[in-house]
């Protein structure tokens, strides 16, 4: 060119990168912490209250649509909420009721990013009584299990639903009564002003 210079400008420089989202990590695991029979195994009795909790692990970040489902038996039914702890954080929880059917729509739920993986949780606990009703079998032990469902969408697509599963044993006295009539006379046949002793067993 005029100023001596010739020749073009190809310095050119291109790179790549790639990024990868990490794999969803979300669990749902369901578990009996006590009852008001025996802390130390799954066994109740008609009328103890037992409590369940519901632990949601959850990747730090958004996480939106997320819907907590748990059935309870029909042996059973929810009294209350004992607590709910968001990553740490004291919360409320309050489920709406159908039947024997519990649901937490948690709608969208923010795990703060603190790159610590011990509060990566939302935790729910609360308690139901065993009923004493015709649903119960007459049997001395009662297998009960409730089952947990978890809900939500995972880059505005439902994910696939989550599952956990909790089982008690319920027992119960199978009681039988027998009566005998000892008259005394000592035969079956009673007289005018015997006495008659019964026994019931």
């Amino acid at each position: 060119g005029a100023d001596g210079i010739s020749g073009l400008n190809d310095y050119v420089a291109t790179d790549t990168t790639s990024l990868t989202t990490p794999p969803d990590a979300t669990t749902l695991a369901k578990s009996r912490l006590s009852d008001t029979y025996n802390a130390g195994d799954a066994n109740l009795r008609v009328g103890d209250l037992v409590d369940f909790e519901l632990r949601i692990g959850l990747q730090e970040g958004t996480h939106t649509d997320l819907v907590l489902t748990d059935i309870l038996p029909v042996e059973m039914t929810f009294v209350n909420v004992i607590s709910a702890d968001f990553f740490g954080t004291p919360g409320t929880a309050t489920p709406s009721q159908f039947g024997q059917t519990l649901t937490w729509n948690l709608g969208t739920v923010v795990n703060p990013g603190d790159g610590d993986p011990a509060n990566d949780y939302l935790v729910i606990v609360y308690r139901a009584r065993v009923l004493n009703d015709d649903a119960l079998p007459q049997q001395n032990s009662t297998s009960l299990t409730n089952n947990a469902t978890l809900d939500y969408t995972l880059g505005g697509v439902p994910a696939t639903q989550l599952s956990a599963d909790q089982a008690v044993s319920v027992l119960q006295p199978m009681l039988a009564v027998t009566k005998n009539a000892a008259p005394d006379g000592g035969d079956m046949s009673v007289d005018a002003g015997e006495v008659i002793t019964y026994t019931a067993n």
